[in-house]
């Protein structure tokens, strides 16, 4: 049993070899829903476990959903994604929910926007996220093949071409250049707010928490407060918005071999993980 659930009450609801669906009913007059997608863990061989409960279930009191994709897939194995959907919208429906925001970190921050596009999602707060990871699109990106390899069919090239009007993405990345091909694909719109963290990396939610600004941040996140989102980040840690710099890439296919001089050179320049 994850200690985590144990200590706010959370229990597992599905298991199969795919998805694993833990959930926390709220109590009384508790009117928003958060969903909270795993990432893939630092367990290879194991389980990814569910991430922010504390906070996902306002420590114990708020109703919560826990999503685990157990194939590491980006929600692309085949009926994934239409089983999690089937999930949200069941315990919506009996929790009364009136908003629903998502949460996640790296993939779990990818799966937390990419959802918004299949069910109502209000507000969609990723850290970290993956913009793409079909190799196509985002191959200059070398990190964590051992999962990247195991998708057989891509159904979904990049997030650029499923976003929802009616929901408000929020995306926090860290700056360093490991990171630059995701922030740089992350999707430019109206209702997309990107906020970049100067001198940091991949692990933007733990460096938050390190620094006890996980839970503030998460609540203007989660109230889609982007003004004091934005405000708060830069007081504690000079954050700002992307810049058009930081911006240019998209879900379009890399020029034959750009994606092979493209990896050796980020291998080249130690910059990048492969985990």
């Amino acid at each position: 049993m994850n200690k985590q659930a144990t200590k706010f009450g959370i229990e597992r609801t599905v298991d199969t070899a795919t998805l694993q669906v833990w959930q926390h009913v709220g109590a009384p007059g508790s009117d928003t829903l958060v969903v909270s997608f795993s990432s893939v863990g630092t367990d290879p061989d194991g389980v990814p476990p569910i991430e922010f409960p504390q906070l996902a279930t306002a420590k114990g009191t708020g109703p919560a959903l826990f999503i685990v994709d157990k194939t590491r897939s980006w929600l692309n194995a085949p009926g994934l994604l239409e089983e999690v959907v089937a999930q949200i919208e069941a315990f919506a429906a009996a929790q009364g929910a009136a908003r629903i925001v998502t949460i996640g970190n790296s993939m779990g921050g990818y799966n937390a926007a990419l959802i918004a596009r299949f069910t109502r999602v209000d507000v969609a707060l990723c850290f970290s996220p993956q913009a793409s990871v079909h190799p196509d699109v985002a191959g200059d990106d070398l990190r964590w093949p051992r999962y990247r390899v195991g998708i057989t069919e891509h159904r979904f090239a990049g997030l650029g071409a499923h976003l929802s009007a009616d929901t408000q993405y929020i995306a926090v990345f860290g700056d360093r250049p490991r990171e630059a091909p995701q922030y740089r694909r992350f999707p430019d719109a109206p209702n997309v707010e990107v906020l970049m963290l100067p001198g940091h990396g991949h692990g933007t939610a733990f460096t938050l928490k390190k620094y006890g600004l996980l839970g503030d941040a998460v609540g203007h996140g989660f109230a889609g407060d982007v003004p004091g989102l934005r405000a708060y980040l830069k007081d504690k840690l000079e954050a700002h918005p992307r810049t058009a710099a930081q911006t240019g890439l998209a879900d379009v296919a890399m020029p034959e071999g750009a994606l092979a001089r493209a990896a050796q050179a980020a291998l080249a320049s130690g910059e990048l993980d492969i985990d």
